[in-house]
């Protein structure tokens, strides 16, 4: 008998929220270790990845810790191509 690994997405109840949120800002997602932050993350991306705007950051990436925090204006303008208010 083969058995396969197969995991079945659950949609988070604030997804909603965050979509409608994502069309005018940057989006912090926070909660507990394990809750499904990053999977819920990945997947609305991959939903929107033909958009130019739309990036996946890990805040846990020493790659962006001490761009963000030293210099937050210019991190967001290289991320989006120009600053938008």
């Amino acid at each position: 008998m083969e058995v396969k690994n197969t995991v079945e997405y659950v949609t988070r109840y604030i997804e909603t929220m965050v979509l409608q949120d994502l069309q005018r800002k940057m989006v912090f997602i926070g909660g507990p270790r394990q809750c499904g932050k990053t999977t819920m993350a990945k997947s609305l991306h991959r939903q929107d990845e033909t958009n130019p705007d739309s990036r996946y950051l890990n805040w846990d990436s020493q790659d962006y810790d001490e761009t963000v925090f030293c210099a937050p204006i210019e991190f967001v303008s290289e991320m989006t191509g120009a600053l938008r208010y």
